[in-house]
């Protein structure tokens, strides 16, 4: 299982007319079994947060990503103990 970043995006145009995507939320999902699922559960979240019926009525994109967390453990590598 791992945890998921996941980027809920609007399409707008820019004042001179050009497409950008804008930064509606972003959500973590932990303890899913595919980005499908944390995607899915994701949706569902969203919809509670903005009170919508569905997700795609407040963003048009979604992005997935899966997060890496770093081990606060260190180990050497290589080199000589001195």
């Amino acid at each position: 299982m791992a945890t998921y970043q996941i980027r809920f995006f609007k399409r707008l145009l820019s004042s001179d007319g050009h497409p950008f995507c804008c930064l509606q939320d972003r959500l973590e999902v932990r303890n899913a079994d595919t980005p499908e699922c944390a995607v899915a559960r994701a949706e569902r979240r969203y919809e509670r947060l903005k009170n919508v019926s569905q997700w795609d009525r407040w963003a048009d994109v979604v992005e997935v990503s899966e997060v890496v967390r770093r081990s606060s453990a260190r180990r050497r590598i290589g080199g000589r103990a001195g």
